[in-house]
């Protein structure tokens, strides 16, 4: 897969804890309903992998078209280049019955700070819900990390014991308002693979864990996921990708969503996105009724 396809295809629904309590004493089904509609944003503060570099085992120079992390949940397997840094920013709206919920900036900074290591920082979005119940809004919690590049990769010649491989650790910050965020932290980690199958052609996974939390009650989480991603000319790119946590929150079964979007390359330093999915197995057998967000990234 060509480098702008391979690259651009990444990203996370950056919402670093959707699992929220709308308020002390409120309404149980209103926050039960909320949280089954948010649970596609729950715990990407952990994001990782996708489909990644070019050219194929090098490093991101500063001059190439930026890799991204969004829109997709993957993201790639490459950092920022040495003293770069890539704002990402989005919006998400996901459907569950009557209940609407949105979050607006997804604000991830990435600073390149070694070569092939970058710093990363989540900022906190404002979300609300619309819901007949009652509505309610507030920012989320913040997130602090790091990705590490840990190999290189098979190169152009497809190895399956061979990809280009990141780690990723993070953690949540208690910090969001509303009832949208959790008084503790949230630590997790991310593996974050890549191959690249033919020049137009690219396959990410990723294994996230995580110390979760949900209204102040621990658990341990999986998510993962994998996309497929292909150039369909210069600069413009599509996806597909399935992706799950499990659970999503204590006592809940494994969640599963299916989702694609396209990405469109403005210039080497500017890209838009869109993406729309769904939920094909969902939080005690709820399915969430879809998906949509956009956004841009930029280098400076």
């Amino acid at each position: 897969m060509d480098r702008l396809a391979l690259c651009r295809l990444k990203g996370p629904l950056r919402s670093p804890n959707a699992y929220y309590d709308i308020a002390e004493g409120g309404n149980w089904e209103r926050k039960e309903r909320i949280r089954n509609s948010a649970g596609i944003l729950a715990l990407s503060l952990v994001v990782a992998p996708a489909l990644a570099p070019t050219p194929c085992g090098a490093r991101q120079p500063a001059t190439s078209p930026l890799v991204t992390d969004r829109p997709s949940f993957s993201a790639s397997a490459l950092a920022v280049a040495l003293g770069a840094v890539q704002l990402e920013v989005g919006y998400t709206l996901t459907r569950n019955d009557a209940v609407d919920a949105h979050t607006l900036g997804e604000v991830l900074i990435r600073i390149g700070i070694l070569p092939g290591a970058e710093l990363r920082l989540g900022l906190n979005s404002f979300a609300w819900t619309d819901d007949p119940l009652g509505d309610a809004s507030g920012l989320e919690d913040v997130s602090l990390g790091v990705k590490v590049e840990l190999t290189e990769g098979g190169g152009k010649d497809f190895n399956l014991l061979r990809p280009r491989v990141a780690l990723s650790l993070s953690t949540s910050l208690p910090t969001g308002t509303g009832g949208f965020g959790e008084k503790g932290v949230q630590p997790g980690a991310t593996l974050a693979m890549s191959w690249e199958l033919s020049k137009r052609l690219g396959l990410g996974a990723n294994a996230n864990v995580a110390a979760a939390s949900q209204d102040g009650d621990r658990f341990g989480q999986f998510s993962g996921a994998v996309a497929l991603g292909v150039s369909l000319a210069d600069r413009v790119g599509a996806y597909g990708e399935y992706f799950l946590f499990a659970p999503p929150g204590p006592g809940n079964d494994a969640t599963g969503f299916l989702n694609g979007g396209l990405t469109f390359l403005a210039t080497n330093d500017f890209q838009f996105d869109v993406r729309a999915g769904f939920g094909v197995h969902g939080v005690d057998g709820v399915d969430t009724d879809f998906f949509v967000g956009a956004g841009f990234a930029t280098r400076f």
